[in-house]
């Protein structure tokens, strides 16, 4: 179904204010998954009940690198609350990791394994919407962490930097320091529990005051329904892909070009390396790293593969693989009688 089809009534008409988290697998907190029905909820509302999410961890990839601090603050209307946690990563931290989030190898022995927080912070997110500082990166450790439970959790999450690009279009940087600045927030000790959090609490207070919870909810229903896209790109990006046959090229800082791909249907293909949900460790540097998006039409499949061959072999992107010509040619003489 062509993506503009989707901008329907019922699309428009409600926030995923009842699917917002499903987990399976702890008696007595599977949630079952709903959808509001069209013309049977009201029009779009900010969700009430929410979990503002920060983690520390032993490196990038959610794959490989552990989870080894959780901090939740749980808020529904005025009501608050906080948990936080060390968890043993169950392997060496990185010597620079420690030194840039303070939390050392001495400090996570003692602390429970994941596998001993897992139900306390199931309950804790237990239908609320997650929202997040670089939500890609947070949600994808905590999938992982429960998938290696033999748990599933699925989650609506929203991303703050992506939520201040879209209402303070005027400014430059959305980063934690440039809003703390910018906005007079104050973080208490950067590397202490739940400060990042707490950060997020403030900034969420922040955007119902400055900009009403009108448009709020409206940021929050666009955020949700589309692909998550990286922070760096602009949303009309999707709405300007064709979906006819072609070639893509992403490309990161300094316009290095990351990863060619190619597709029968560009707008489809695109939009689905943004609504991965971090399955493919490659997919989440992507999201970190992309900065622009650029595209090829062809003629047919065939020219799109053709095109996509030679691209990749000329241009050597980071991140492709298969299709790069080798360095090292060897060959074997064949003698036929």
């Amino acid at each position: 179904m062509p993506y503009r089809s989707r901008q329907t009534g019922y699309a428009t008409r409600w926030i995923a204010c009842e699917r917002l988290v499903r987990m399976v697998g702890y008696p007595g907190r599977e949630i079952a998954q709903s959808l509001a029905r069209p013309g049977t909820g009201p029009d779009p509302v900010i969700p009430a009940r929410l979990a503002f999410i920060a983690l520390e961890t032993t490196g990038a990839n959610p794959l490989r690198d552990r989870i080894t601090r959780i901090d939740v603050l749980e808020a529904e209307g005025d009501q608050v609350s906080t948990w936080s946690t060390l968890v043993n990563p169950q392997r060496p931290i990185p010597e620079f990791i420690q030194q840039l989030n303070g939390i050392r190898n001495e400090t996570v022995v003692d602390a429970p394994p994941f596998a001993q927080v897992a139900a306390e912070l199931a309950g804790r997110l237990h239908g609320r919407l997650l929202i997040a500082r670089h939500a890609r990166f947070n949600y994808g450790f905590v999938k992982s962490e429960f998938q290696r439970l033999g748990k599933s959790f699925r989650a609506d999450v929203l991303c703050t930097v992506r939520l201040s690009r879209k209402l303070f279009p005027a400014h430059r940087k959305h980063e934690r320091d440039s809003l703390m600045i910018r906005r007079d927030l104050a973080a208490g000790d950067r590397y202490g529990a739940l400060a990042d959090a707490h950060l997020l609490w403030q900034f969420w207070c922040l955007l119902k005051r400055d900009r009403g919870e009108e448009a709020l909810a409206e940021a929050v229903r666009q955020q949700l329904k589309r692909p998550s896209l990286p922070p760096h790109l602009d949303p009309a990006m999707l709405d300007d892909l064709p979906e006819s046959p072609g070639v893509y090229l992403f490309y990161g800082d300094n316009d290095a070009l990351l990863y060619v791909g190619k597709s029968v249907n560009l707008r489809q293909r695109v939009r689905a390396h943004f609504a991965s949900d971090l399955r493919d460790y490659k997919e989440m540097r992507l999201s970190q790293e992309v900065r622009r998006v650029h595209w090829h039409e062809t003629v047919g499949e065939l020219g799109a593969l053709l095109l996509e061959s030679r691209l990749v072999k000329e241009c050597q992107p980071i991140h492709n693989r298969r299709l790069r010509r080798s360095s090292e040619l060897c060959t074997w003489p064949v003698q036929i009688s």
